[in-house]
This record gives structure tokens, sequence and C-alpha cells, in this order.
């Protein structure tokens, strides 16, 4: 299981394993996210020998989230982080915690989020994603529309729906701003990136691979704290604070 936010001496193997491969993954994930396009011709050679992509496809997708070279870059990703997790675990092997990279980390994730639920949360909640539709698009019969003209027609007729939903997107990343909210903020997050997740996939959407990302980043915000979660909110019981960890102050051995 992964490590809760307590801190603690001494991990169990399983903990540490899970932590160094959402480690690679995550970070590997963000550092192509803006950097991917400087490996073309490595990502592209593997593609074309690896993949068999022998089509020809650009690196930017023309604004579109799921394209080849997109598909290329998340194999490249998983391939790194499965490679470099056994390699991570044998030379440090000895370890017994990763308290300081956990807080690190969970920052990072944090960070991230952050400024994807704002952008995405301001450009609909001032309908910039999804504006009214042009007259063409008003005057084009319903059975031409593709999936995803459609989803932006119904989307874009109601300001009150942009205004609502990019609301639930900015308020979420707001909350991942402090640790004491940052498990409701993930916990948002997850509600409101399933659904547009859900739209994505049912009305083909190309945002695919990145929605469902910021998925995953959340329900790793959120899972270090579940047990505390459940115990509030399910079990009704009470719940002991927590001996955070924090690079400034000196830990209490646990």
């Amino acid at each position: 299981m992964i490590k809760t936010q307590e801190y603690k001496s001494n991990w169990s193997l399983i903990q540490k394993t899970v932590f160094r491969f959402l480690f690679l993954y995550f970070g590997i994930y963000i550092i192509l996210f803006f950097t991917a396009s400087l490996f073309e011709s490595p990502f592209r050679w593997i593609g074309n020998h690896l993949l068999g992509f022998n089509y020809s496809y650009n690196v930017s997708g023309n604004g579109s989230g799921d394209h080849t070279y997109a598909y290329i870059t998340l194999f490249i990703n998983s391939l790194l982080a499965i490679i470099l997790l056994p390699i991570w675990s044998f030379l440090d092997k000895k370890r017994t915690s990763y308290n300081k990279l956990f807080y690190w980390f969970i920052i990072s994730l944090r960070i991230f989020l952050f400024g994807a639920m704002l952008l995405y949360g301001f450009v609909k909640t001032f309908k910039v994603q999804l504006p009214d539709a042009s007259l063409v698009k008003l005057m084009q019969p319903l059975g031409d529309y593709s999936p995803m003209g459609l989803a932006w027609a119904y989307m874009g007729f109601s300001k009150g729906f942009n205004v609502f939903a990019g609301f639930m997107e900015v308020i979420s990343g707001l909350l991942l701003i402090s640790r004491k909210t940052q498990t409701l903020g993930a916990f948002i997050v997850i509600g409101v990136m399933t659904q547009v997740t859900m739209m994505n996939l049912f009305f083909d959407i190309p945002v695919k691979l990145f929605s469902i990302h910021l998925i995953l980043m959340g329900l790793t915000i959120f899972i270090i704290d579940i047990k505390r979660f459940t115990n509030v909110f399910i079990k009704n019981k009470t719940v002991k604070p927590l001996n955070h960890y924090h690079p400034n102050r000196r830990q209490k051995i646990s």
C-alpha cells in the first residue's frame, strides 16, 4: 500500500516499492509533459521501429492531446519507470524511508494539479474553451456534428454551466495549496476530472490521456489520507493528529 501522510522512520518493502514507481512514473510524466518535443528524433525512432508507427504524424498533433506522438511518449514514460524501478530498488535497498522525498513528491503533484485545474477552470468560467456556437454551426444539421462538436455545442450553450464547471475546477485547485485542505481538493479533482474524462471518452474528445493522468494524480494525493477520510465520513470515528514530516522540523521517532 502507498505511504500515508504520517511520518515513519521505517517503511515496509511494499511502501518503498510503490513510492519509487509512482515517483518515477509521475516524475517522468511531468518532465516529458514540458520537454517531449525536444526528444523528437529518438522518440520517432522508437515509434517507427518498436511500435510500428510508419505513417506520417506531427509532434504537436495539431492541438490534440491524444495524437500518435503522445502515445509514443506514454510508452516511453511507462518503459522508463519500469526499467528504473529495479535499478533504484537495488542501489538504494538499505534505505529505510523516503519521508523527505515523499514530502516534495506530493508538493510537486499539488503544484502540477493546481496549474492544470486553474487553467481549465478559468477558460471555462470565461467561456474561452467552450464559446457560443457560431452561426455556421447553428445552421449545420445535427446529424453532421462530430461527437466532439456536439459536446462543444452542448457545453457552450449554457454560460451558467460553464461557470459552475469552471468554478469546481478552480476551487479544487485552490484547495490543493494547503496541506490542511489537500485531501478535499484531491477528492474534488477526482470527481470533476472523472466527469471530464467520461466526456472525453464517450464523445471522442482528444484530451483523454491528460485528463486520466490528472485523476491518477488526484487519487495519489487523496489515497495517502484515505484512512482518516473513511474514519470521519464513513465510520464516523474520531481521528488523532498526525505527526507530519516537514523538512524544517525535527521529527519524533515513531
